[in-house]
């Protein structure tokens, strides 16, 4: 039931048809620089310091998969929004855990990624629409819970101001934050 690496023979590396898309220098559809216009990533609002496009299903090779899913962590500091929209566009959403299987192959995976450090990473889960309702991005839901507590902390406890949930590295709790906070994210993609 533990998610596994995806073997290489399932997917193909296609790189896009021009290199630079994603800097600051526009591209043609030839594929060639064109000085003076926007990149297709800079009029979607993205973050212009990054220079290389989020992972697509192909890149699912370094991923997990479990049952129809493939989990891909994309190390780019993105705001909640925009880590969606980049998963989007690619096929896929931010990562929403569906069950306990789910939720604890995530765990593994940020673990084994991070490890020794701890990074927190956005997933697919929301109270935008009214505070303390809980929605997967796909509008569903959410049926379960992970928050991390202790002794001195509580979460959820951002209120109205931290509306987005993230999955620490380190145990792979749940921790809401500010949805423009820019951090590590994880997509999912169905199989």
């Amino acid at each position: 039931m533990g998610g596994t690496p995806l073997p290489s023979a399932l997917f193909t590396v296609n790189p896009p048809p021009c290199q630079k898309r994603y800097s600051p220098v526009g591209c043609s559809p030839g594929g060639t620089k064109v000085r003076g216009q926007r990149s297709h990533f800079a009029q979607l609002g993205g973050n212009q310091r990054s220079q290389t496009p989020p992972p697509t299903i192909a890149g699912c090779l370094r991923g997990r998969r479990l049952h129809a899913k493939c989990f891909l962590i994309v190390k780019q500091f993105e705001g909640y929004d925009g880590a969606q929209e980049l998963c989007r566009l690619r096929g896929g959403n931010l990562a929403m855990p569906a069950d306990a299987a789910e939720l604890a192959t995530l765990r593994r995976y940020l673990h084994e990624a991070f490890q020794p450090f701890n990074w927190p990473a956005w997933v697919g889960i929301h109270d935008r629409r009214a505070e303390g309702l809980w929605l997967y991005e796909s509008g569903q839901r959410v049926s379960f819970f992970d928050w991390y507590q202790d002794h001195l902390v509580s979460q959820p406890n951002g209120g109205a101001r931290e509306n987005c949930v993230s999955l620490s590295s380190d145990d792979g709790k749940w921790w809401d934050n500010d949805c423009t906070r820019r951090m590590y994210y994880i997509c999912e993609y169905r199989l």
